[in-house]
């Protein structure tokens, strides 16, 4: 299981759409909601913070982190 959690190499095929965990992956897949349901064995099915869409055109890519998550618990 570990190796496929945190896998050495993430194989890529560019003849194939990218979708992780089985051709790569997109920058906006969110990858955590599946580490968290298999983490948890299928009790938490995600962690409501969801994919960047504040893309960059240049590197490195991903915008600022999120902080909708930090911000409510600040308020909190």
């Amino acid at each position: 299981m570990a190796t496929t959690l945190l896998p050495d190499i993430l194989y890529y095929d560019p003849t194939r759409p990218a979708a992780y965990p089985n051709n790569g992956r997109k920058l906006t897949d969110d990858v955590m909601d599946g580490f968290i349901f298999i983490l948890s064995n299928g009790k938490i099915t995600g962690d409501n913070v969801g994919p960047h869409k504040d893309l960059l055109a240049s590197f490195p890519y991903v915008g600022p982190p999120h902080k909708t998550r930090f911000v409510e618990l600040e308020a909190a």
